[in-house]
């Protein structure tokens, strides 16, 4: 997340020229902007909350375009962006409803990215319990972290508390 304060610095953003044509099109003099922008390789998790969040809830003072890596960048404007750098100067996740939006979509990576982990697994080494206990996540979440690319985890480590926690169990190997 950045503030934009002068759209002719193209060192502030990075944007095609379409979406920043269309950006100022639809400013008005003195409007706030703040860019949100991740990939797979870069930006952070907030970023991608960001642009799924208020493309939902703030479709007319935001816009944004699909980017390599699998990525967006958007742009907010206008009083709600004002809005947002208001609230969030003490916290971030303090704009609206975006603290839950957050947090689920940080729960869905979790188990998307558990899911990922255990369907991985080499099932000549280990046996898999039925169901990921969904208490799972609290025995790992050491060991892994969410990235705007998906769950990042050490996979030896997330072995050894699946076992721990009953979840796999190593085979006997002969």
């Amino acid at each position: 997340m950045k503030q934009v304060t002068n759209l002719n610095e193209r060192t502030q953003y990075f944007a095609s020229d379409n979406l920043l044509s269309e950006l100022q099109s639809k400013i008005k003099e003195n409007d706030i902007i703040v860019n949100f922008a991740f990939t797979d390789y870069g930006g952070d998790f907030f970023d991608k909350v960001c642009c799924k969040y208020f493309a939902e809830n703030n479709p007319d003072n935001f816009i944004k375009e699909s980017t390599y890596y699998y990525g967006e960048n958007g742009f907010l404007f206008g009083e709600v962006a004002r809005e947002f750098l208001e609230v969030t100067e003490n916290y971030l996740l303090g704009f609206n409803d975006i603290e839950s939006f957050y947090c689920e979509m940080e729960n869905e990576e979790r188990e998307a990215g558990i899911k990922f982990f255990i369907e991985g697994l080499d099932t000549d080494k280990y046996e898999i319990s039925a169901e990921i206990p969904s208490d799972f996540y609290e025995y790992v979440e050491d060991y892994c972290n969410v990235l705007t690319s998906g769950l990042d985890y050490s996979e030896s480590d997330m072995i050894d508390k699946a076992i721990e926690t009953g979840l796999i169990k190593e085979l006997a190997t002969t």
